[in-house]
């Protein structure tokens, strides 16, 4: 989406394909012509998981069937994914620690990749906020939603500005890996909080009218991929990377599923509008308010 197409196939990732897989999914996955290694598993279903919303958008999840993780064994097999120029892990800080490790060992201390971390959300207790404290001073980002974020720190979910910096800033401290490090804060309704060593700043949501949010499912790992990928697009720009996982999912909310993908005229068009226009529309919005 951020790539686009002439550069589509830049982008890594692993699908595991189930039996139970309809055609028409599949189908539109690979017309993204993206990098993507598809595997294809005879023997068991896709990866399936249970979603629940509830008031104030809070969200429940938990997997129904037994899922299949990526690990660097995976990076290992598939050599192009290895050496990756920006990581979105999802783990607990034991597996983030390991992962790290590993990759240091193979790729080298020198050859650092952006990573960006969303702790495993069974993770997010106060219980495990001494097991986080090391992973954050070995990542770029730290890039949980609010909620997750004050879990750790024994507090409800904030609801207004003043409350995620707080929270945000209680990280912060923690992260010298380099002097680019930052919490990214989702904050729903609110957009995201982009907080750094050297600047705090806002990012309303791209669609700010409900009509056209139709399901938030996946616009967590949406914002977190385009913001990955526009970070290392623009030579280490953060708020290019909060701009860019704006856009993207403000695609990924205004369906069940994923964006629709068509080309009209030579321009990519995510349901029926262009990135370019998007973030024309965005940008032009905010200079307004």
């Amino acid at each position: 989406m951020i790539l686009g197409q002439e550069k589509s196939n830049q982008c890594g990732w692993v699908v595991d394909v189930g039996n139970d897989c309809p055609s028409e999914i599949l189908d539109e996955l690979k017309g993204w012509n993206t990098g993507a290694i598809f595997r294809y598993h005879r023997d068991r279903q896709c990866n399936h998981g249970w979603n629940k919303y509830g008031a104030n958008e809070h969200r429940q999840f938990k997997f129904t069937a037994p899922q299949i993780d990526i690990t660097v064994k995976d990076l290992l097999q598939y050599r192009e994914l290895l050496h990756s120029k920006s990581y979105h892990f999802i783990l607990s800080p034991k597996q983030c620690l390991e992962v790290l490790d590993k990759l240091e060992e193979v790729r080298g201390a020198e050859d650092s990749p952006l990573i960006v971390w969303e702790p495993d959300p069974n993770d997010c207790t106060s219980d495990m906020l001494e097991e986080i404290l090391p992973v954050l001073e070995r990542i770029d980002i730290l890039s949980p939603n609010s909620a997750e974020c004050a879990s750790f720190l024994g507090l409800a979910e904030p609801t207004d500005h003043s409350g995620c910096e707080q929270i945000a800033r209680r990280f912060l401290p923690r992260m010298l890996k380099s002097p680019n490090s930052a919490v990214v804060l989702r904050c729903g309704a609110m957009g995201s909080l982009l907080m750094s060593h050297e600047t705090v700043e806002w990012f309303p949501p791209y669609h700010t009218d409900d009509d056209k949010v139709v399901d938030p499912t996946g616009c967590g790992n949406t914002f977190v991929g385009a913001f990955g990928t526009g970070v290392v697009m623009s030579g280490g720009d953060l708020r290019h990377g909060c701009i860019c996982g704006t856009l993207a999912s403000g695609v990924a909310i205004e369906q069940h599923g994923v964006g629709h993908l068509r080309e009209v005229e030579g321009v990519e068009e995510w349901n029926g509008v262009s990135i370019k226009e998007r973030r024309r529309r965005y940008l032009r919005k905010q200079e307004a308010e």
